[in-house]
């Protein structure tokens, strides 16, 4: 488990029945963990942050440790996993107040924006499997319409 408080990021382990362990710290900036996805597709869960002026993704290692890849220089209050453009690596659909931003994943932990994908003022954004193929979709209200981005396609 991972606890963010804003300025750190604690990582516990199940201990005995009921409990848990401290087990180590992600070291540099604090923040507020998003969500968790296994991002570079190697079995094990990373975390998404935001904090300050960026976005992070820390990478699991084989004995359960955190690197931080190239952060994605906006901060955001949310974050959604999803395939946008087919390759099987996740994605990042990043939500703020003022719109939403889209990370394009190049290599495992590598993220790019993608401009044509963003929003500015939108606030109806939203990821949902609207056509029922068991991928997740993007939504963006725009004026009086909705427009879709199909995921997986």
């Amino acid at each position: 488990m991972a606890v963010g408080d804003g300025s750190s990021i604690q990582l516990l382990r199940q201990g005995p029945i009921d409990t848990f362990v401290s087990s180590a710290a992600i070291n540099g900036e604090g923040g507020k963990i998003l969500t968790s996805a296994d991002v570079d597709l190697n079995g094990r869960l990373d975390l998404i942050v935001s904090g300050g002026s960026s976005t992070r993704v820390w990478l699991q290692q084989t004995n359960g440790s955190f690197v931080q890849a190239p952060a994605i220089p906006f901060a955001s209050d949310r974050a959604v996993p999803i395939d946008l453009n087919g390759d099987a690596l996740d994605d990042l659909m990043l939500f703020t107040a003022s719109g939403s931003r889209v990370a394009i994943q190049i290599n495992p932990g590598i993220f790019v924006e993608n401009p044509v994908l963003a929003t500015s003022g939108v606030f109806a954004d939203d990821v949902i499997d609207v056509d029922g193929d068991g991928e997740l979709d993007v939504g963006k209200a725009v004026g009086t319409t909705v427009q879709v981005r199909f995921g997986g396609r």
